[in-house]
Parts: structure tokens; C-alpha cells; sequence
């Protein structure tokens, strides 16, 4: 009670630690509260490290070491823009040249009759866009073969599948090449390839 007391008769700050050293019995002059110091090392942000750290001998590493690994096919000492396991494919299109490679690919003079794939098969791993017909609506569709997980051509009865595709299906299942797990590859003249 003779805190509550002490609170309302006083109201600033060393009045309230006055007030608080009273309550408790404790003489202001041996709690040292005004000489509070920053400690001596800062805490880095985030949360501890759980790494266990190594020694000396463990870390140093003799001759050179690539920290290079490619994303797709787990091979050291490239990365994904030069594997050499998708090259064969064409030309790896990336996000900031996506729209310009599709906007340039062949016109096809195929015939009518083709059945459209209303999506990407799921065990595929990219798509091998090698041209494009415009439907009655003036919709693109592209002629493709996919690429499977092996690194290889879908195969139907011995020989390459071809798939038409709609210009539209495949932005989406790419997402206009900014996906990381589902390639679109070209392979003509106007790819720069």
C-alpha cells in the first residue's frame, strides 16, 4: 500500500524509482540503477548458430574446390545456365527472355487435325517448343516434344511423341519461365541459339 501511496504523490521518473527502492527497503544510494552499462559484446540478430564449429585442421582445404553445383542434373563445377546434360535440348528459356523466344518461334505450315493436349503430362520435365500453328481463333499452339526426367525424349511405340500444345497451357505450367523445376527449351534461329 505504501507503494501505491508513494505512485500517486510522486509523479517523474526518479520519483518512481524512489519509490519502488522504498517499497522494497532497499536504500536508493546502493542500487546503482543510474549506472546501468551497455554490455561488452553486442548480440548478433537472428537466432544461435547450431553448426558445429570445426577446427583448424578440419577447415583448411588443399588445392581448389568448386562450390558450384547444378540444380538439375546434381553435377559438380557448373551451374544450371551451362549444363551440359540439357544442351541437346535447345536453348533453356529463362524468365527475361521467355516472352521475346516465344514471340519469335517458326511458323509451322502443319496440317489441320492434330489433337490438342489440354495439359503438360506430369512426368515431364520440360518442353522442346519447335514451332507454332494459329488455331480458328487465332490462339497459338505449339508444336512439342517433352523431355523426361532422364534427360530423354517422351518415346510413344519407338518413336519421338510429338504433343500440340496451347501457347496459353504452357505459360502456365512454366509460369512464363520463372519456374525452377519446369523448363522450356527452343532450338531455332530467332533464339539466338
Amino acid at each position: 500500500m505504501n507503494y501505491i501511496k508513494a505512485n500517486m504523490q510522486r509523479s517523474g521518473e526518479e520519483e518512481l524509482k524512489e519509490a519502488a527502492a522504498e517499497y522494497v527497503g532497499v536504500k536508493r544510494n546502493n542500487l546503482h540503477l543510474d549506472s546501468v552499462l551497455a554490455p561488452a559484446q553486442r548480440k548478433s540478430a537472428g537466432a544461435t548458430s547450431t553448426k558445429r564449429k570445426k577446427s583448424s585442421a578440419e577447415s583448411n582445404s588443399f588445392g581448389k574446390t568448386s562450390s558450384k553445383s547444378c540444380s538439375i542434373c546434381r553435377g559438380m563445377g557448373h551451374q544450371k545456365s551451362a549444363c551440359p546434360a540439357i544442351r541437346r535440348f535447345g536453348l533453356r528459356l529463362t524468365k527475361a527472355r521467355y516472352t521475346e523466344c516465344m514471340a519469335t518461334l517458326p511458323e509451322l505450315s502443319e496440317a489441320g487435325g492434330f489433337t490438342l493436349d489440354p495439359v503438360v503430362p506430369t512426368d515431364t520435365f520440360g518442353v522442346q517448343v519447335r514451332g507454332q500453328v494459329n488455331d480458328s481463333r487465332g490462339e497459338p499452339i505449339c508444336k512439342c516434344a517433352l523431355v523426361t526426367q532422364q534427360f530423354d525424349f517422351k518415346q510413344l511405340e519407338n518413336k519421338e511423341a510429338i504433343y500440340w500444345i496451347s501457347r496459353a497451357v504452357i505459360d502456365k505450367w512454366s509460369n512464363s519461365g520463372s519456374s525452377s523445376t519446369k523448363y522450356v527449351f527452343v532450338q531455332h534461329k530467332g533464339a539466338g541459339y
